[in-house]
């Protein structure tokens, strides 16, 4: 238990302390002591407020003394309780539940959670029982027992050093060293429609360090659809891997409607003669784009095309279309989205400017062109404004609405 300090209280013709006025306790529970300061003859009481804290000894007494109570082990969600001693409030926060597993040599375990296909943050702890050992936690779409079926990997490599998995190799931008014992929480954000995340990693509750950014899915689950399952393993003999408190959030800011740009998805159908459209590995952090070759200025591209109309019934004027954008050489102008082939419907982005490289937008969408939008969306095309390089390049990418 975790000592926060003392707490003094007067009243009259007596002073009382206690020590500690609060503590933080584990889920397993257990025993600890308050110490009580108070003046010769000055007699005080304890009294507890939840059923899950005990006083076992020392429920009253008269000048310095103590108290002794007995947290009980926690089955559910973190929680607050009080005791009332010397007249003072004593409190204690105690930590949820924790729910672990181990792997053994071999073994695979696995949990599942809330299915994803967007944005979103897994979080978990992991303590390896042995240096090194050679095990892994992945995310996945099912109960996977083959390391080919995980998509978002960390892992603890015999090389002593974590590493996470970034298309067909294991790679890390920080080298972490891990130790036997030891506890590291993990903390991805996941992008599952651009099948990227990064990963970061807090060892024994230091700082955050930093593990891997924008990293691909593993190549075998570079298509996949959903996640929606954690699983762990170990090749070690004699050797665990412990995965505790896995915790998915949503995103920071909520995804009202996007799509992601694939064979299937989409086609390119109309556009000015010449002008060239296709689906291009170039996207963000490894995920695919529309790639628009030969533009000049004011052209307009061919419509993307989407295989069943975006419902977009719960956007609103107020929210915001985000949305990624790169261009060749030339990078002075802003684009023009249009919509469902209206002229009238279109949104204007930022100018790019110079730098390489995709430039990502929120566009705040205003009262005009929600109501001009309608509740479906089931083409997207784009006109370069001035200054856009006689026969450029555009690349799109994630386009999403968003609320902010």
């Amino acid at each position: 238990m975790l000592d926060i300090g003392a707490y003094e209280y007067s009243s009259t013709g007596c002073s009382y302390a206690i020590s500690p006025a609060s503590v933080a306790a584990s889920a397993a529970g257990g025993s600890a002591n308050v110490t009580v300061m108070a003046g010769a003859g000055c007699s005080w009481t304890a009294t507890g407020n939840v059923t899950w804290v005990t006083i076992t000894a020392g429920a009253s007494g008269t000048g310095n003394g103590s108290v002794t109570y007995t947290v009980a082990a926690n089955t559910g969600a973190a929680r607050s309780g009080t005791l009332t001693i010397a007249g003072q409030t004593f409190t204690i926060s105690q930590a949820a539940a924790t729910t672990c597993q181990s792997a053994g040599t071999l073994d695979w375990i696995h949990g599942g959670y809330p299915t994803q296909t967007g944005i979103f943050t897994a979080e978990y702890d992991a303590t390896p029982s042995v240096t090194p050992i050679d095990a892994v936690v992945g995310l996945s779409s099912g109960v996977q027992t083959a390391y080919t079926g995980l998509a978002a990997i960390t892992s603890f490599d015999v090389s002593g050093y974590l590493y996470a998995r970034n298309g067909s190799t294991y790679q890390h931008i920080t080298t972490i060293a891990y130790a036997a014992g030891s506890t590291y929480h993990f903390r991805l954000v996941v992008d599952r429609g651009a099948h990227t995340y990064s990963a970061y990693v807090q060892v024994n509750g230091g700082v955050e360090q930093t593990l891997a950014i924008n990293y691909a899915f593993r190549s075998e689950q570079a298509t996949v659809g959903q996640l929606d399952t954690w699983n762990a393993t170990t090749e070690t003999t004699n050797a665990t891997i412990q995965v505790c408190n896995v915790a998915i959030t949503p995103p920071p800011r909520s995804s009202l409607a996007d799509f992601y740009i694939d064979q299937t998805s989409v086609t390119f159908p109309g556009g000015n003669v010449g002008d060239h459209a296709a689906i291009a590995p170039e996207g963000l952090g490894g995920s695919n784009a529309v790639k628009y070759t030969n533009l000049q200025t004011w052209d307009g591209t061919p419509q993307i095309h989407l295989a069943a109309p975006l419902d977009i019934s719960s956007v609103q004027s107020t929210d915001s279309l985000r949305i990624s954008l790169d261009v060749s050489a030339g990078r002075t102008s802003s684009m023009y989205i249009y919509f469902n082939d209206d002229w009238k419907t279109y949104l204007v982005s930022p100018v790019l400017d110079q730098t390489g490289g995709y430039q990502t937008f929120d566009i705040p969408i205003g009262s005009t062109m929600r109501s001009q939008m309608t509740n479906s969306i089931n083409d997207i095309y784009f006109k370069a404004g001035d200054g856009f390089p006689d026969n450029g390049t555009l690349w799109v990418d994630e386009i999403r609405f968003i609320r902010p």
